[in-house]
């Protein structure tokens, strides 16, 4: 199963995503080229979605905040997602914890994409990834990127 193919199974409960940092819109210009329907909240640099085309289906697009700690703040992350995506290769966040109110370990998909030649601080014990680390399964892509995934 591709990584389109995770995405789009996992928007089936609330038909919304959230993405972190997704560097150049990876994730989102795949999502948004074969789902014709999804809400999308977005959390990092608003400049880059300036180069996104919505307008092939309809989404709505919500930029949260530049940072994850600025959206926690401002208290954006108060609902349940379907899927959570993190590119942990573009910025660390320092405390997956904020995501603990868009998380149900029953309903949200979770994907974390990683460089495999670096240690990231997203295994850093939390709350939020105590609750699925165990269950958390490897999904190669290349040589130098993975995904960690989580489906419930």
């Amino acid at each position: 199963m591709d990584l389109n193919s995770f995405i789009f199974n996992a928007i089936n409960t609330t038909n919304r995503a959230l993405f972190v940092y997704d560097k150049n819109n990876e994730a989102i210009n795949n999502f948004i080229s074969k789902t014709p329907i999804a809400q999308l909240f977005v959390i990092g640099e608003k400049t880059n979605l300036e180069e996104v085309s919505f307008n092939k289906f309809k989404h709505s697009v919500t930029h949260l905040e530049y940072t994850l700690e600025e959206a926690f703040l401002d208290e954006c992350l108060n609902s349940l997602v379907d899927l959570i995506y993190i590119d942990t290769t573009t910025t660390t966040p320092n405390n997956l914890s904020m995501l603990q109110n868009c998380f149900d370990k029953a309903t949200t998909t979770l994907i974390l994409k990683f460089n495999k030649n670096c240690d990231n601080s997203y295994s850093s014990s939390n709350y939020f990834l105590s609750q699925v680390k165990n269950e958390l399964t490897a999904y190669h892509v290349s040589e130098d990127v993975g995904y960690l995934v989580y489906v419930p």
